[in-house]
């Protein structure tokens, strides 16, 4: 029982949490507890070039980076890491406990390949159960 009870819908947002019932199962969250949500842990950077995304895990999910330089909009388009065929910016948690994965984003070609030309860049992660 994913959704608290038999008539609680995946449409619903049954913990209030901002984060809909559908979503937090497939993100391996609890849709009947609000502090339990999918998130970005932190965004943290190492001298000029390196980007640290700390993000939370979840045994069995399969998670993928996209990046954005221009300004947040809902017409904004995300691009996928550069080096996807060797897995960089995508990844499968095999750890049964889930925990925290750190995502190094250091500009190269394997990854986003230049410096955010505004100054900043915006990121967003894809979760899919396999």
């Amino acid at each position: 029982n994913n959704f608290g009870s038999l008539t609680n819908t995946a449409a619903g947002d049954n913990d209030g949490d901002g984060a809909g019932d559908y979503a937090e199962f497939v993100a391996g969250t609890e849709p009947t507890n609000k502090d339990s949500y999918f998130m970005i842990r932190s965004v943290s950077q190492s001298g000029n070039t390196n980007r640290l995304l700390a993000i939370s895990t979840v045994s069995g999910r399969l998670y993928r980076v996209f990046f954005n330089d221009a300004n947040y909009a809902n017409n904004a388009i995300w691009s996928s890491f550069g080096n996807q065929a060797q897995g960089v910016g995508t990844w499968l948690e095999t750890n049964a406990a889930g925990g925290t994965f750190t995502f190094h984003d250091d500009e190269s070609a394997n990854t986003t390949t230049s410096a955010p030309g505004l100054g900043h860049r915006l990121y967003r992660i894809h979760v899919t159960r396999p």
